[in-house]
């Protein structure tokens, strides 16, 4: 699939992986992000990749573009200083910060990842603040919840 982007939204996690060659296969035949470019380090591995995923909103209605997330394999040059690959290794990764991303049919599309083989570690399930969501992890262990806003917020304070 060819996907022309000009303009990105303006936010863009960059992702610390082992393996930035696994993390883009779980991300384009699972999740269904589209692979704009890989380049190489002077070993000849992928040390860099970006890809963008036009299914979801990071922000509704972004007129920015679709939301790109750009991977970076730990200890390769694209890692500043290559001493992320200490504080990488050395404890669980991917905790502490979760990919919150809106898709317009949750239901669908959790059909769609569980088809493609992956397993939620949070079922899918509705909300007290009023969304249908289900959460996943990628095989680097950051999480990622989707969701559908199924009645509005306000609903939910009142």
């Amino acid at each position: 699939m060819s996907v022309e982007v000009r303009h990105f939204s303006a936010l863009a996690p960059l992702l610390l992986v082992k393996d930035v060659d696994v993390s883009l296969s779980f991300y384009e035949n699972v999740l269904g992000f589209t692979v704009l470019g890989r380049s190489a380090d002077e070993s000849g591995l992928t040390a860099h990749a970006e890809a963008v995923f036009t299914a979801g909103r990071v922000v509704p209605a972004q007129p920015q573009g679709p939301f790109m997330l750009m991977f970076a394999r730990v200890g390769a040059w694209a890692s500043p200083d290559k001493t992320w690959a200490r504080h990488v290794e050395a404890g669980p990764r991917g905790r502490g910060f979760i990919q919150y991303v809106y898709v317009d049919d949750v239901d669908a599309f959790h059909d769609a990842v569980v088809a493609a083989g992956a397993k939620p570690c949070v079922p899918l399930t509705e909300t007290d603040w009023g969304d249908r969501c289900f959460s996943v992890d990628d095989p680097d262990g950051f999480r990622w919840t989707f969701a559908t806003n199924v009645r509005p917020f306000v609903e939910v304070l009142a």
